[in-house]
């Protein structure tokens, strides 16, 4: 449920504020948007094998290492710095940018640091961190259809 709820957070961040999101046209805006997506779609697919490992590690009773955690931690960094990076190209920076940032370093330490935590507890911190974001940026959206949000 925990990788469920991390799954769909990542397609509400996504979707729910990039629908009111314009590309800038300038080459830098383009770029960034199109090189960033990259990093978006490798970071949900690292996340999705972090999750797997959580799920075996708690199905055998095992602990997770570094390298189990790390896929979760990393991917989804690398995904909140994707969409950081192409808000700033594309927007400029704001608490959106600093915000995500935040979490992504956030995640990472937690990934890296691991504190002695469970499978269960440590993708639950990771959910808590990222449902927690998408919570606070999408009821500070503006409404759909503002022709331009100050987010």
């Amino acid at each position: 449920m925990l990788g469920f709820a991390i799954a769909a957070t990542i397609w509400w961040l996504y979707f729910g504020i990039f629908r009111s999101m314009p590309v800038d046209h300038r080459f830098g805006g383009r770029f960034v948007w199109a090189q960033g997506h990259l990093l978006v779609f490798a970071g949900i697919a690292a996340a999705a094998v972090g999750v797997e490992f959580a799920v075996e590690a708690a199905a055998h009773g095992e602990s997770l290492e570094l390298a189990d955690r790390l896929p979760l931690g990393a991917g989804l960094g690398a995904y909140l710095a994707a969409l950081a990076a192409i808000r700033r190209a594309n927007r400029g920076a704001d608490w959106v940018v600093s915000m995500r940032l935040g979490i992504a370093g956030a995640v990472l330490a937690l990934a890296i640091a691991g504190l002695g935590l469970g499978p269960l507890s440590f993708v639950a911190l990771v959910a808590v961190l990222l449902v927690g974001k998408a919570a606070v940026e999408l009821t500070r959206a503006p409404p759909r259809g503002s022709p331009h949000p100050t987010g």
